[in-house]
């Protein structure tokens, strides 16, 4: 987890056409750890399927 938290630091802020998008996936990691945590690992695995489905590829 850690690794993504730092990864997503470095790539967040290079993001500035699709700003908005940036704080959907802040939440959604957000919800992922949250809830891998907490033992919640259905509602990770949903967070984490729906970011892996935004196409991060295409942010610009």
């Amino acid at each position: 987890m850690e690794d993504i938290r730092s990864l997503w630091e470095q790539i967040a802020p290079r993001i500035t056409r699709d700003r908005p998008k940036v704080a959907e996936i802040q939440e959604l990691l957000d919800v992922m750890f949250t809830s891998f945590s907490s033992g919640e690992k259905e509602a990770g695995r949903q967070a984490a399927i729906a970011i892996y489905n935004m196409k991060l590829e295409q942010l610009r």
